[in-house]
């Protein structure tokens, strides 16, 4: 998980929405998990932010990044 980035959201949320064209835009590649659909990537988002529930959740480097420019609820 350290050398790439991952995305965790929700179809529907401005924010998730707003950070996978950035990183597209700026020719990021990035793995997506909706944690809506996806119950396993939605345990591991809760364990990377501590049972934080905001989205979305971006991990980088192995930092760990909630929220883009605001967040939505799961």
């Amino acid at each position: 998980m350290l050398n790439r980035i991952i995305v965790f959201g929700k179809d529907g949320c401005s924010y998730t929405v707003a950070a996978k064209e950035d990183l597209a835009r700026r020719k990021q590649p990035y793995e997506y998990h909706n944690v809506i659909k996806e119950q396993e990537a939605l345990q591991q988002m809760l364990e990377l932010t501590g049972g934080a529930r905001l989205l979305p959740v971006i991990v980088e480097q192995g930092y760990i990044k909630i929220g883009f420019g605001g967040t939505c609820q799961v």
